[in-house]
């Protein structure tokens, strides 16, 4: 259509040119109204209602492709809308997987600190009935050698006792015996001063005195008067 108002056109413009030469030369135009007028008034209506149509075809195309883009930008919000709400849901539950990792973290370094503290206890308390062993046995050896040390002072006691009554037994019967012999003598002394006396020295000895007397001899044993 537009080729066609083209030519219609270039054809009016070449016979408005044309037209003056031809007056000049005696020749009588026709006047504007005439086939060509019209035929070029139609041909640009049509360029113009063509005009109008391809307009209103691009303005459809147009407002098609910007609902198209609208429709594809609204998509691409909600798409972005859904993948936002879904990082944001995978940031809460990494958040709170975070916070349940913490918590059994705490509670497993609490479990271990407890668990280290009983050890400690138990092993301070396995320390403290090994020192009361040992310290018991400590007493218990040092009770056996103190009595042991007590049986032995006892039985040094108890020597010393029998040797002591022992030697005071010794220290008796010499003192008897010298008192004994003190006697004989004294005995024997005066059996010779008798016998000095009555003259019969010369005829006795003294052992006879002392057998005439009754006396025991110095030799013989004097029986204990215990």
């Amino acid at each position: 259509m537009s080729k066609l108002y083209d030519q219609l056109k270039k054809a009016a413009l070449q016979r408005g040119e044309a037209a003056p030469a031809a007056g000049e030369n005696g020749v009588v135009s026709p006047q504007p109204g005439g086939l060509l007028a019209r035929a070029l008034q139609r041909a640009e209506s049509e360029r113009t209602r063509a005009e109008n149509q391809q307009q209103l075809k691009e303005n459809a195309a147009a407002g098609r492709a910007d609902r198209d883009a609208a429709r594809a930008l609204e998509g691409r919000v909600e798409s972005e809308r859904h993948a936002a709400h879904a990082a944001h849901a995978r940031a809460d539950a990494d958040r709170k997987n975070t916070e349940h990792a913490i918590r059994r973290a705490e509670s497993a370094r609490k479990a271990v600190e407890a668990a280290q503290s009983r050890a400690a206890a138990e092993e301070a308390a396995a320390t403290a009935h090994r020192e009361k062993i040992e310290a018991e046995e400590a007493a218990r050896l040092a009770a056996q050698a103190r009595v042991e040390a007590e049986s032995a002072a006892a039985q040094r006691a108890r020597d010393s006792a029998e040797r002591a009554a022992a030697l005071q037994r010794a220290a008796k019967e010499r003192e008897r015996a010298e008192r004994e012999a003190q006697r004989l003598a004294e005995v024997r002394v005066a059996a010779e001063r008798e016998a000095a006396r009555v003259g019969k020295a010369d005829l006795l000895t003294p052992d006879e005195m002392l057998a005439r007397l009754g006396l025991p001899q110095p030799d013989e044993e004097v029986p204990d008067g215990r």
